[in-house]
């Protein structure tokens, strides 16, 4: 009996070829698209999971409330956090405590710059895996300066020769010390999370300032200068653990200075992609994404299926004599489901290979695009299967169910089979596939315009023809030299020394700043500049004055007691409410705000702007410049900055990005979103216009009398086009009722992630409308107009 069901369905889609090719094509689309975006998920959601404990393991995030009511996530913890969570929670099996910081490799003077080295206590290896090729996890790391380091970085560094017992100089703005190898880590997976991705690991954590060190280890108001994780025991209840933890922080913090911090646990699987919303700096993922890709391949999926079940039906009339003969010689109704489903199981088969093969071409150009390695693999293969087997399930049920119900007499009295009912639920499935269609060009829209309106905002400072240096780790006394040949040149107008380039402010840079009149401290981010600042991004003052070079305070590392002197931003004077001439306090020292300048984007505008402080120093923190050239001759002017460079640097490889392109690159993730719907609408629209081709066709074919009567009786082209077309220009208006709410309500929920947006105008939700209309009539037009110019008397000859 099987048998006789695949060779009957072999022989009935080799009999329609064109409608076996638009069916294997559709399908075959859908299950690329939907192959490709499982592999996606499966790479974001596989993040960390390669630890053993990963299902243990959870990083202990801190949160304050702030005076103003915000939630405010800082970097990491305070140092003893890891300590004091072992002692109070038995629940608690082990915990870990480190710091990570990005530093330059010297090997007997040659620098590999951009390495990320983990300073952690010897517990880390006890929760994390980390094998290594040679040395050993619990010893190797327990003499002083010894330190491991990844097999890739290795031979980078020292080729094929073997690093063990290899001495190696880390230089950073925080230190500059000689280590010896001890250890060969294999290489971490590319889905681990960035601060669990180290070149190099170690339990010796160097400083330029000991004291500091010291002071932020054991502070419990030092906020927040660590990554603590905790491993729970294998029946802790994580619920039970989290709600003790505002007893916790009542024992051990003060809660005047730690302005009411509360701590949770997140577990370590969903670290990427959730990570920033908790303001954990790295590669992080971002979940709301996943789930927009995972509804999008399964809506392009839902539209490959209605072409099938469209299609099916509507080629009932050329089935009817098939189903009743079955039935008149015996036929069961559930042995002409099984037959139909079996077609569409075939087709859908047929499908799988095809998307294969397009799923392996496609592959290479996606992992370009997104910058990942996805491959498939033989382990996914029975999932794709069961999933085309459901594809085809679901796409053959309802013409099953339909052409399985006609009665034996519909063959003889030729009732029709395209009215009532049946037509109804086609109907309703074009217009499914058509509001499908629209929500994804309405959401490529909106995406694509709060892309171009992030982008083209102003900044509040003119970044036009703006340079930022960087790479000066390390580097001691130097930056007033470099600053003042560059000057030379007439190119460079202005030149400015900043701790961070301007566009990446982070949680770190804050201090808890109090003013008369106050009631409690807000939290205010700060910037390490010089004198130049203001004028080199010639950002205007509001009140009062800019930094004299008698402003300058010298200090080292973070310590701000010699500066007298601050300039604010408008939003800290409001929150602060105070003006120039009055004065804040933080750190223990009171300093005199002697100027008030306007707002600026220190980040991108996926965040509000924040209350920022600028304090005039010079230090070993300052290794970043940012140059105003002018552009008209700038080959020359590059040229000139690539030598200064050169002459103080000669064993780094410069690093000149415009600021312009550097506030670009925060806004990716939406470009190559961007993209992805687009791509994504395309293939959708291209399916359901495969399926309008077969529709208009089969529609044309079964109103070849009628067309040719009224072409006797004198109907025109014009008519006969308007005729065929005029029900699906109706079913492209219904179908915008549908979408259009959907489309309103997913991207204003979206655009809430972003404190400046676009607003929603109808005109976007229009344009996907007329962009549908458009792309359905020149789909259906040839068709259309094949049979309005079609010989009458071919139609009516056998009548």
């Amino acid at each position: 009996m099987f048998k006789n069901y695949i060779t009957v369905a072999i022989r009935n889609l080799a009999r329609h070829k064109a409608y076996t090719f638009i069916n294997i094509i559709g399908l075959a689309i859908g299950l690329t698209c939907s192959t490709l975006i499982l592999l996606y998920l499966q790479h974001e959601f596989s993040y960390n999971s390669h630890h053993s404990k990963a299902d243990r393991i959870h990083r202990v995030i801190a949160e304050q409330q702030l005076s103003n009511g915000d939630i405010s996530h800082p970097y990491g913890v305070q140092g003893p956090v890891a300590s004091a969570l072992a002692e109070d929670f038995p629940e608690i099996e082990r915990t870990t405590r480190f710091y990570q910081r990005p530093v330059a490799i010297r090997v007997e003077n040659k620098l590999h710059l951009r390495n990320g080295v983990i300073m952690a206590d010897q517990e880390f290896f006890n929760i994390f895996d980390y094998p290594l090729i040679e040395g050993n996890a619990q010893t190797g790391l327990q003499t002083p300066y010894s330190i491991f380091i990844t097999e890739t970085l290795a031979h980078k560094v020292f080729g094929n020769e073997s690093p063990m017992n290899k001495t190696i100089t880390l230089e950073s703005k925080w230190f500059d010390n000689t280590y010896t190898i001890t250890g060969i880590l294999k290489d971490i997976p590319a889905t681990s999370s960035r601060e669990l991705a180290p070149a190099l690991i170690t339990t010796t954590f160097p400083s330029k300032n000991p004291e500091y060190i010291s002071a932020v280890q054991t502070n419990w108001n030092r906020f927040f200068t660590s990554f603590t994780y905790i491993l729970i025991k294998p029946n802790a209840s994580v619920d039970a653990l989290t709600k003790k933890m505002p007893d916790f922080v009542s024992r051990h913090i003060d809660k005047e200075i730690a302005q009411n911090p509360r701590y949770k646990l997140m577990p370590l699987k969903q670290l990427y992609l959730q990570g920033a919303d908790y303001n954990i700096p790295g590669n992080n993922g971002d979940i709301n994404a996943c789930y927009a890709f995972g509804l999008i391949g399964l809506f392009i999926l839902i539209v490959a299926c209605i072409n099938f079940m469209n299609l099916s039906t509507a080629r009932s009339a050329r089935r009817m004599r098939e189903v009743g003969m079955r039935k008149v010689v015996g036929a069961k109704r559930t042995q002409l489901i099984y037959q139909f489903l079996g077609e569409s199981i075939l087709l859908s088969a047929c499908a799988l290979i095809l998307s294969l093969g397009l799923t392996e071409l496609t592959l290479p150009h996606l992992n370009g695009f997104m910058g990942i390695q996805l491959s498939l693999s033989a382990g996914l293969l029975p999932l794709l299967v069961v999933l085309a087997i459901g594809v085809g399930l679901l796409s053959g049920s309802y013409p099953a169910l339909f052409l399985s119900s006609f009665k034996p007499t519909a063959v003889l009295t030729k009732a029709p089979v395209s009215k009532g009912r049946h037509a109804l639920v086609r109907k309703g499935l074009v217009v499914v596939q058509f509001a499908i269609s629209m929500i994804l060009i309405a959401a490529t829209i909106i995406v694509s315009e709060q892309t171009e309106y992030m982008r083209k905002s102003d900044l509040g400072f003119n970044s036009e023809t703006l340079v930022e240096m960087r790479g000066l780790w390390g580097v001691k006394a130097q930056s007033e030299a470099m600053k003042s040949q560059y000057l030379q040149h007439a190119g460079v107008h202005q030149v400015t020394m900043m701790h961070r380039p301007v566009g990446n402010e982070t949680n770190t840079d804050t201090r808890f700043v109090s003013a008369q009149g106050l009631q409690s401290p807000i939290r205010v981010h700060f910037a390490l500049t010089d004198h130049d600042f203001i004028k080199t991004y010639q950002i205007p003052l509001q009140s009062g004055r800019n930094f004299a070079p008698q402003d300058y305070a010298a200090f080292e590392s973070w310590d701000f007691r010699n500066a007298r002197t601050v300039l604010i931003n408008e939003t800290a004077a409001k929150q602060l409410n105070v003006q120039v001439g009055d004065h804040i306090e933080f750190t223990g020292a009171s300093r005199e705000v002697i100027g008030i300048f306007q707002d600026f984007h220190n980040q991108s505008l996926h965040k509000a702007i924040r209350p920022l402080m600028l304090l005039h120093s010079r230090n070993d923190l300052q290794v970043f410049m940012t140059l105003r050239v002018n552009t008209k001759n700038l080959p020359d002017v590059m040229a000139h900055l690539e030598a200064v460079w050169k002459k103080f640097h000669p064993d780094r490889p410069s690093q000149f990005v415009f600021v312009n392109d550097s506030f670009d690159q925060q806004y990716q993730a939406e470009i190559k979103q961007r993209q992805l719907y687009a791509v994504c609408s395309g293939l959708a629209i291209a399916i359901a216009c495969l399926g309008l081709i077969g529709l208009i066709a089969y529609t044309a074919e079964v109103r070849t009398k009628e067309i040719g009567i009224r072409k006797v009786l004198g109907a025109t082209e014009g008519s006969i086009v308007n005729l065929l077309t005029k029900e699906f220009i109706i079913l492209v208006a219904l179908a915008s009722l549908l979408a259009w709410p959907i489309a309103y309500y997913t991207m204003n929920d979206w655009l809430q992630n972003f404190a400046y947006r676009i607003t929603l105008s109808p005109t976007y939700f229009i344009i996907s409308t007329i962009t549908a209309l458009i792309i359905t009539l020149i789909t259906i037009a040839y068709q259309a107009l094949k049979a309005a110019r079609a010989n009458p008397i071919e139609a009516l000859r056998y009548e």
